[in-house]
Protein backbone atom coordinates (compact mmCIF):
# COMPACT_ATOMS: atom_id res chain seq x y z
CA UNK A 1 0.00 0.00 0.00
CA UNK A 2 1.49 3.38 -0.94
CA UNK A 3 0.47 6.53 1.32
CA UNK A 4 1.01 10.30 0.54
CA UNK A 5 1.44 11.78 3.88
CA UNK A 6 -1.70 13.72 3.76
CA UNK A 7 -3.72 10.93 3.66
CA UNK A 8 -1.40 9.41 6.84
CA UNK A 9 -2.30 12.43 9.03
CA UNK A 10 -6.27 12.15 7.52
CA UNK A 11 -6.60 8.34 9.14
CA UNK A 12 -4.19 9.10 11.70
CA UNK A 13 -6.67 12.09 13.10
CA UNK A 14 -9.67 10.06 12.22
CA UNK A 15 -11.08 11.80 9.22
CA UNK A 16 -10.58 8.67 7.13
CA UNK A 17 -10.97 5.26 7.92
CA UNK A 18 -7.91 2.97 6.67
CA UNK A 19 -8.97 0.03 4.44
CA UNK A 20 -6.33 -2.39 6.47
CA UNK A 21 -3.57 -1.87 9.47
CA UNK A 22 -3.53 -1.26 12.70
CA UNK A 23 -2.91 2.18 14.22
CA UNK A 24 -0.93 2.11 17.85
CA UNK A 25 -0.21 5.40 19.95
CA UNK A 26 1.79 4.41 23.36
CA UNK A 27 1.13 1.06 22.76
CA UNK A 28 -2.97 1.23 22.97
CA UNK A 29 -4.83 0.13 19.42
CA UNK A 30 -7.36 1.94 18.24
CA UNK A 31 -9.83 0.54 15.48
CA UNK A 32 -11.78 3.76 14.97
CA UNK A 33 -10.19 7.26 15.47
CA UNK A 34 -11.74 10.18 15.71
CA UNK A 35 -10.23 13.82 15.79
CA UNK A 36 -11.34 13.60 19.59
CA UNK A 37 -9.38 10.18 20.31
CA UNK A 38 -6.54 12.29 18.06
CA UNK A 39 -6.34 14.95 20.19
CA UNK A 40 -6.71 13.34 23.81
CA UNK A 41 -3.77 11.02 22.26
CA UNK A 42 -1.67 13.60 21.55
CA UNK A 43 -2.12 14.08 18.03
CA UNK A 44 -3.30 17.59 16.38
CA UNK A 45 -3.01 18.70 12.56
CA UNK A 46 -2.65 21.79 11.24
CA UNK A 47 -4.22 21.71 7.11
CA UNK A 48 -2.10 23.25 4.17
CA UNK A 49 -5.46 24.02 3.16
CA UNK A 50 -7.50 26.53 5.62
CA UNK A 51 -10.55 24.27 6.69
CA UNK A 52 -11.93 26.49 8.98
CA UNK A 53 -15.53 27.85 9.70
CA UNK A 54 -15.37 31.48 9.41
CA UNK A 55 -17.58 33.12 11.74
CA UNK A 56 -15.97 31.52 14.44
CA UNK A 57 -12.72 32.69 15.89
CA UNK A 58 -9.22 30.92 15.79
CA UNK A 59 -9.39 29.37 19.21
CA UNK A 60 -13.17 28.07 18.43
CA UNK A 61 -11.86 26.10 15.08
CA UNK A 62 -9.17 24.84 17.15
CA UNK A 63 -11.20 23.31 20.15
CA UNK A 64 -14.31 22.54 17.57
CA UNK A 65 -15.25 19.13 18.14
CA UNK A 66 -13.50 18.95 21.66
CA UNK A 67 -15.34 21.26 22.98
CA UNK A 68 -17.60 20.14 26.52
CA UNK A 69 -21.26 20.37 26.45
CA UNK A 70 -24.05 20.91 28.47
CA UNK A 71 -27.02 18.85 27.92
CA UNK A 72 -27.73 19.94 24.09
CA UNK A 73 -25.58 23.20 24.33
CA UNK A 74 -21.41 23.58 24.09
CA UNK A 75 -20.46 25.94 26.78
CA UNK A 76 -17.91 27.39 24.83
CA UNK A 77 -17.29 30.83 27.23
CA UNK A 78 -16.47 28.39 30.09
CA UNK A 79 -14.38 25.83 28.12
CA UNK A 80 -12.36 27.98 25.79
CA UNK A 81 -9.36 29.08 27.23
CA UNK A 82 -9.28 26.06 29.43
CA UNK A 83 -9.52 23.75 26.00
CA UNK A 84 -7.28 25.73 24.11
CA UNK A 85 -4.33 25.92 26.47
CA UNK A 86 -4.66 22.03 27.24
CA UNK A 87 -4.46 21.68 23.83
CA UNK A 88 -1.15 23.87 22.99
CA UNK A 89 -0.37 22.04 26.17
CA UNK A 90 -0.67 18.23 25.00
CA UNK A 91 -0.81 18.73 21.04
CA UNK A 92 1.69 17.42 18.57
CA UNK A 93 1.08 19.72 15.50
CA UNK A 94 2.56 18.17 12.54
CA UNK A 95 2.25 20.61 9.58
CA UNK A 96 0.91 19.11 5.93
Amino acid sequence: MVLVKTTLMNILYGLYSPNSGEIYINSNKYTHMTPKIAVESGIGMVHQHFMLIEPFSVIQNIVLGTEDTKGLFIDLEKNLERKFFQLLKNMVLVLI
